[in-house]
């Protein structure tokens, strides 16, 4: 949602006095105007940005990037947990990792391009299609 805000700055009942009630009113009336027509840019701002949107969801490239951001988000799930002692090397946390039956499941048929291990907290598997 877009909001405008105006500031008018009113004409205090000294300057009323400073400038006569005519001049005083001259100038609030000019405010006035500038006002009305600052609220019309903004709405017609406000109908080309909701016309953009609306033509913007009705393209199928927006459906296909919604579709693989999605997708996205579903392949960064955790896949499995394992345990190994402490004093586990790189090698072999690795190897714990990927003979987990979830990895194995979630890998199958895709080829491990990567293998990020952060000992004492996470093994992450990078796989791609072969």
């Amino acid at each position: 949602m877009t909001a405008l805000v105006v500031m008018a700055a009113a004409v205090a009942p000294a300057d009323a006095a400073l400038f006569g009630d005519d001049e005083a009113r001259k100038r609030i009336a000019e405010q006035q105007k500038q006002i009305n027509a600052l609220y019309q840019i903004h709405q017609e701002l406000t109908e080309r940005l909701v016309r953009a949107e609306e033509a913007l969801k009705n393209q199928p490239v927006m459906a296909l990037a919604s579709q693989i951001e999605a997708l996205r988000e579903d392949m960064r799930q955790l896949r499995g947990q394992i345990e190994v002692p402490a004093s586990a090397s790189r090698e072999e946390v690795e190897a714990a990792a990927r003979a987990n039956e979830n990895v194995l499941r979630f890998t199958e048929g895709l080829g491990i391009r990567k293998v990020i291990v952060v000992p004492g907290k996470i093994v992450n598997i990078v796989a791609a299609a072969a």
